[in-house]
């Protein structure tokens, strides 16, 4: 029985992420802070600002202001690992914001209240890092679009 539960569970997270629509909620937003994070050598250069320019415009596009007094924070992390000759990439997209627990509201705490990833191998790293984190960005911009249109 636990097994079958946790195949349903596990098909229901990939389902989710193959959809459009997440399982987390994107109404209302109106602010955030934008975060580029890499330690790979490709964001020593101006690349990371290109990258965090890119993502603040499409988000003005959809009316979302990118600087917050809020704890709410659109973060973008690259991470590499390098095998033998292979270099793999892995990009999240997250928005991390202050919460305040429904249990008790007096309580607020920090959760990930959106996430969306995506792998790839690469040889030309610049070119395909930009494209999948735009390509992030877009889903979340057409959730954003589906759930704050009215």
């Amino acid at each position: 029985m636990k097994n079958f539960v946790f195949i349903a569970l596990f098909s229901f997270i990939l389902n989710a992420q193959a959809a459009v629509l997440t399982p987390f909620s994107l109404e209302g937003i109106e602010a955030v802070n934008v975060t580029v994070l890499g330690k790979d050598k490709l964001f020593e250069g101006a690349f990371k600002q290109t990258l965090k320019d890119e993502v603040e415009k499409k988000l003005h596009a959809l009316n979302i202001k990118t600087t917050s007094k809020s704890f709410s924070n659109f973060l973008i992390k690259v991470k590499t690992v390098t095998i033998e000759k292979s270099t793999l990439y892995y990009v999240t997209l997250s928005l991390v914001e202050s919460v305040r627990i429904s249990r008790d509201k007096t309580i607020e705490a920090i959760a990930i209240t959106y996430t969306k990833e995506d792998s790839f191998e690469s040889t030309n790293p610049e070119e395909d890092v930009k494209e999948s984190i735009l390509y992030l960005v877009e889903e979340f911009a057409e959730q954003y679009k589906d759930e704050n249109t009215k």
